[in-house]
């Protein structure tokens, strides 16, 4: 069943109904992305006033799902909630928790929407931005999964019945009655492959709605409850949902001129309440938790943590226009930044040792001399915080940070990764089962860091993950290159694809499989290269321990249909067939 926001404080009002008594009575199910983590944080603070016990699981895969469940319905039998965070929508979640009493609530970005979910009398319910529409989906059936995409439709020839009868000059009594009979089989066999038609028409194609935290703040909203640290995390899990291009530029300006305009409101709030607000002024220093909206944020990759130089160098929406990575690029780049008014010197310093007057030449300058290289746009809205240290955070940088924490890169889990790695190589036995569990443990200890992260608080955490972006987008543009000079891309009719050498680790895990890809779609978009007639989608293949890692992009932002991830599962049946 699906809700519009009209209808969210009756699902929070039944999650919070079914907490009465004693024991854990909610099991939250968060999917490792961005947008999901912040999703999280606003409902356990939701969930967390109102003194609602709940359990938080990180999932990696349906089968976490299934093995969580089980997991936490032994230790507590008392679970009558389940909440789905960026997964479930897309599978019948009424078989997947067959053996399960709970109602399943479910905000997740992924679509289509499973019709099993989609008419679930009250089970199951999928959260969405707008009200329902019977009209974009096929009526209730028992045909409701996709197990028919694989099929051919009927042949008109079955239409045909072998009872036919020769017509006479006049029809008898009974060669009436058999001609009503054949044309209301042909009737319901033509209304049944209109429905087949219209259910393949529903499900050939996935895309993306509305960032999971943007309904969660929606929520809070249908609560009263919300405040400026779930805008700020609202704003961050779009960000998130953006870099990943789940949200093409036109609905992220939507979504920040929308959070922008609730801050407000909540602001506006406070001072009618009566509540004190601080004063601007010379000196004057924000409290901690304070959110503001900033219009004009510059996009460049983590630009106040290294140099700007290096911030430009690596920033996708720079390396894209300028191919900085070339001779001409790079000399570009160097050229535009004397044109501005900066020395070379100074670009190769810490951005935040540049003068006041050098960042404000910087922001003035470049609106002029940008658009002369193809930097039409380099300013972007975003959201700023003040952490528990007093330092100002922006949503674009907590976003890379908190992307890199997940996947644990650069730390001593990686380099444990590394270590079984090259001893694969070399022959050497390494234990599948160990190597299993350690991938576990890492994989939810990169979790609760990318959790813990999200506010910006941890000053020591922040580092390291500004410490972990840093290099991890110097390696997908290293990689990318390198892809690109040695011609490693192939391209087929349907598709292009390639092998990342599995002597890299880093693109053994998804979101930075993911991010290579996209930055590599993106340099040959813009170039001109993969446009129109020529635009394909890019499939890349990283070598894990006993598989491949597959990850593959379209080329397009937003919400946009693409029948790539329904070809890649059936290919897939057909191989383990």
């Amino acid at each position: 069943m699906l809700v519009g926001r009209e209808r969210f404080d009756e699902v929070y009002a039944t999650i919070r109904q079914s907490a009465c008594g004693a024991g854990q009575t909610v099991l939250i199910l968060v999917a490792p992305d961005t947008d999901a983590i912040c999703a999280c944080q606003i409902l356990c603070r939701l969930l967390r006033d109102d003194n609602v016990p709940f359990c938080t699981k990180p999932v990696s895969g349906y089968a976490d799902v299934r093995a969580a469940t089980e997991d936490v319905a032994q230790q507590f039998s008392d679970i009558k909630t389940i909440v789905m965070l960026n997964c479930g929508a897309t599978v019948n979640l009424e078989k997947l928790f067959d053996q399960s009493q709970a109602t399943i609530f479910v905000v997740d970005s992924h679509r289509p929407v499973h019709l099993r979910n989609y008419h679930s009398p009250g089970r199951v319910v999928i959260l969405d931005g707008d009200a329902p529409d019977d009209d974009d989906a096929p009526s209730d059936g028992e045909d409701l999964d996709e197990d028919f995409m694989e099929s051919d439709l009927e042949s008109d020839a079955e239409l045909s019945s072998s009872d036919d009868e020769p017509e006479g000059d006049e029809e008898t009594e009974k060669q009436k009655r058999r001609r009503e009979r054949k044309e209301a089989r042909q009737a319901k066999k033509a209304e049944a492959s209109d429905r087949r038609k219209r259910l393949r028409a529903y499900y050939d194609g996935t895309y993306d709605g509305p960032p999971s935290a943007a309904l969660l703040f929606a929520l809070t909203e249908a609560c009263s409850t919300a405040e400026p640290t779930e805008v700020w995390l609202s704003a961050l899990g779009t960000t998130g949902a953006r870099s990943q291009w789940r949200l093409d530029d036109d609905a992220y300006d939507d979504f920040t001129d929308y959070f922008a305009a609730q801050l407000r409101h909540i602001d506006a709030r406070k001072q009618t309440s009566g509540e004190p607000m601080p004063e601007s002024g010379k000196g004057y220093q924000a409290p901690p938790g304070t959110v503001t909206y900033e219009r004009d944020e510059l996009r460049f990759m983590l630009h106040r943590h290294w140099s700007l130089f290096d911030a430009m160098y690596y920033s996708n929406y720079v390396a894209a226009r300028l191919s900085v990575w070339k001779h001409d690029g790079k000399r570009r780049l160097q050229e535009l930044l004397a044109k501005i008014g900066l020395s070379l010197e100074a670009c190769r310093q810490t951005y935040a040792f540049l003068s006041l007057d050098e960042r404000t030449s910087l922001r003035d300058n470049l609106k002029v001399q940008g658009p002369a290289y193809d930097l039409d746009d380099p300013f972007t809205a975003t959201f700023h915080r003040v952490a528990g240290g007093g330092r100002n955070v922006s949503a674009h940088d907590v976003a890379a940070c908190v992307e890199a924490l997940l996947e644990g890169h650069f730390t001593e889990d990686a380099s444990h990764a590394l270590v079984r790695a090259a001893k694969k190589r070399r022959g050497e036995v390494v234990d599948t089962e160990d190597e299993a569990s350690v991938e576990k443990r890492a994989f939810l200890r990169g979790f609760w860091h990318a959790y813990d992260a999200c506010l910006g608080d941890d000053d020591a955490l922040l580092s390291r993950g500004v410490h972990a972006a840093c290099a991890l987008q110097r390696g997908v543009v290293g990689q990318a290159v390198s892809m690109v000079e040695k011609r490693e891309i192939t391209t087929l009719r349907h598709f292009r694809y390639a092998y990342v050498q599995a002597s890299n680790d880093v693109f053994s895990k998804p979101l930075a499989l993911r991010k290579l890809a996209l930055f590599l779609v993106g340099v040959h978009t813009t170039n001109g290269k993969w446009v129109d007639a020529k635009a394909k989608p890019l499939v890349l293949l990283a070598e894990r321990r006993d598989c491949f890692l597959v990850a593959g992009v379209d080329g397009r932002e937003g919400a946009r249909k693409n029948r790539l991830a329904h070809a890649f599962r059936l290919a897939a049946g057909h191989i383990q067939t």
